[in-house]
């Protein structure tokens, strides 16, 4: 073998290295690229719904976050006899539950759906306003059963 055919080698075989170390650094960009993708949608629910939680929690001082996971959030107020709790589930949008469960007005709940990145003011004045409907018909319903009660004892 003469020098050119040596050098050739040398060549060739540089080149497959390369290419395989190209290959593997590729690789592991691609992996790490996947990672930051996988981190955009794993942020923890309490800081990418942060105002969100802050409306609800502000109705009242007791209010807590009692349960959170990748993709859930429960919040609200819980004792022996009753809780009012909100419930945030993150899928391709986010749901909001609201329960009530009270010895004294029963069970309640209502759900909402939003886009995963609206704003987060106006989904609270949806739930502020929903929520005011919805107690304000209870009461009228209650109310008016209250009435028909008294006037069947006259």
């Amino acid at each position: 073998m003469n020098s050119i055919e040596y050098f050739l080698i040398i060549v060739v075989a540089l080149i497959i290295i390369v290419g395989l170390f190209l290959d593997e650094i590729n690789k592991y960009y691609d992996t790490i690229k996947q990672s930051i993708q996988v981190k955009k949608w794993e942020v923890d629910m309490s800081i990418k719904y942060r105002e969100l939680i802050k409306y609800i929690m502000s109705g009242d001082s007791r209010s807590r976050i009692i349960q959170e996971t990748p993709n859930s959030l429960t919040l609200g107020v819980s004792n022996a006899d009753s809780a009012t709790l909100f419930e945030l589930i993150q899928t391709e949008k986010l749901t909001v539950i609201w329960k009530v469960n009270s010895p004294e007005f029963g069970e309640h709940n209502q759900i909402w759906h939003f886009s995963e990145y609206g704003d987060q003011e106006k989904m609270m004045a949806k739930i502020i306003n929903d929520l005011e409907s919805y107690q304000r018909c209870y009461l009228n319903m209650v109310l008016s059963k209250r009435v028909d009660e008294l006037n069947y004892n006259k």
